[in-house]
């Protein structure tokens, strides 16, 4: 197979945004076929696919290549610049690090819907799509792409690149590693099934941290949002009671039963909080998903408890101190991710409403259901009508939402034949698998799961029975920000 033509490779920082720490990369586009064969239908135009790379000190030794893959769906490789470094490091500078950003994202022929001037900074939304927006955006995607070629956006479409772009840059004894993160593994997990069909390719280890399930009965799917959140928030309460001075803290009742009797109170006129819980979160849904978030992060999720306490009891110091901390974290839960400005909202929707959302969709009452049968949950209901969008739905759940419902401005594609299939580990290769134990939003059972299916007997499964997502995010860095890669602010579903 010849590669692909190359604009590259040219010196530049390792570091996209921000102050650069001294290592000298290379960065290159690709052309890729808009459509792969057998995914879509397009035969004529192309698409650019952006890749990173800081070679090992010593090229001539045939050195060993590691790629690290990004989630989202629809974050950019631009959030792994200070991973690659801190590794690079690591690894003594004789290891060969490369990444790429996924089609559709950041500088991989961005998916946008410039003609309707949506996630611009004087559109409503801002760089978010709104419901009202979205409609517009759908149409002129069509427009542009063809209503036929959403797959060209596709888990497939952009793991076929990958292993292309992996076949044009290594040298057939070199072994290659391909690590990913949360949407990365499931876009790497892809990757393995289609290593059949390059067999040049020399990948020795897959490397899974924050594992989306790619099959089986427990397939990750969105939807499942709140009641994932649900069990890891039960499991931390739970660590409550086996530490003495939060059980100190709640000695009545536990911190689980706390928070589900607070919920309630908090809507009442009558409660001390009532007025401070409008103000801040508009009504006790609003705190449950500020919880949500707190959960993923391996620093804020120590607050769960202390709000809870204070805002059961709520005297008028407990007010101040309520208000302290809000004020204080403030800037860190809305600091803007590193990458945002190449994250790509339309790739995140157009792949998980293809992919990882659950068919038949739920109604709006079940989906309500999960989340207030959930101590902690992110409020998944509000994303329906957006799927409904997305896909033209006509079926009742969608009919039920009162959204612009219509086939003519839907953009998601139809699941290929890798789609739910069970991972044949290639024969040269090994997979090792990263989760945390208290992980909502890949939660440990995937990783199981995973484990469990991947045909092959080269695997292993390392748990860290306290961590949150993104193993190796948490274990080069030291700044609880750049510890959380794929933290979406506003859906609360991104991987």
């Amino acid at each position: 197979m010849a590669p692909p033509p190359l604009d590259g490779w040219y010196r530049c920082s390792e570091s996209t945004f921000g102050g650069s720490g001294g290592l000298v990369a290379e960065c290159g586009k690709y052309t890729m076929p808009l459509c792969h064969p057998g995914l879509c239908n397009d035969t004529s135009r192309t698409l650019d696919v952006f890749v990173k790379r800081v070679l090992a000190a010593n090229t001539t030794a045939n050195p060993k290549v590691l790629w690290m893959v990004q989630g989202g769906p629809g974050l950019s490789s631009a959030d792994l610049d200070g991973w690659l470094a801190d590794m690079y490091t690591m690894l003594h500078g004789q290891v060969t690090l490369m990444t790429m950003d996924h089609r559709g994202v950041g500088r991989s022929s961005y998916l946008t819907c410039t003609a309707a001037q949506a996630t611009t900074g004087g559109s409503p939304g801002g760089r978010d799509i709104t419901r009202g927006e979205l409609p517009a955006c759908l149409a002129s995607v069509r427009r542009k792409f063809g209503a036929s070629n959403s797959a060209a956006f596709s888990i497939t479409s952009a793991a076929t690149d990958l292993l292309t772009v992996i076949d044009a840059t290594s040298l057939p004894a070199q072994e290659v590693y391909v690590y990913g993160v949360s949407y990365g593994t499931m876009w790497v997990q892809r990757a393995m099934l289609l290593e059949p069909h390059f067999p040049a390719t020399n990948i020795r280890g897959y490397i899974l941290d924050g594992v989306v399930t790619h099959s089986g009965p427990r397939r990750l799917v969105f939807s499942d949002w709140d009641t994932n959140h649900g069990r890891v928030a039960s499991a931390y309460f739970d660590l409550c009671t086996q530490d003495a001075f939060c059980a100190a803290k709640f000695v009545r009742s536990t911190l689980a039963a706390t928070a589900a009797v607070l919920y309630t109170r908090l809507n009442g006129a009558s409660h001390p909080c009532h007025a401070f819980v409008q103000t801040n979160f508009g009504d006790a849904a609003g705190l449950k998903i500020l919880f949500s978030s707190y959960l993923q992060d391996p620093t804020l999720r120590a607050l769960i408890p202390v709000l809870v306490y204070r805002l059961e009891r709520c005297n008028a110091g407990d007010i101040v101190v309520l208000q302290t901390i809000l004020n204080s974290i403030h800037g860190l839960v809305n600091m803007p991710r590193v990458g945002a400005a190449y994250y790509s909202e339309l790739v995140r929707n157009v792949v998980g409403y293809s992919e990882l959302w659950e068919l038949p969709t739920p109604t709006l009452e079940a989906l309500q259901e999960r989340f207030d049968s959930s101590i902690v949950a992110s409020g998944m209901f509000n994303a329906l009508p957006e799927y409904c969008i997305y896909s033209g739905a006509t079926d009742p759940a969608c009919v039920a939402t009162n959204s612009v419902v219509t086939p003519s401005v839907a953009f998601v594609y139809t699941p290929d034949a890798y789609f739910n299939q069970t991972v044949v580990v290639p024969s040269k290769a090994s997979v090792l698998l990263l989760n945390g134990g208290l992980d909502p939003q890949t939660p440990l059972f995937g990783a199981h799961d995973t484990r469990d299916l991947l045909q092959s007997a080269r695997k292993l499964l390392v748990e860290f029975p306290y961590c949150t997502h993104g193993i190796v995010g948490m274990s080069i860095t030291t700044n609880a920000v750049r510890a959380r890669p794929s933290l979406d602010r506003r859906h609360h579903f991104n991987l």
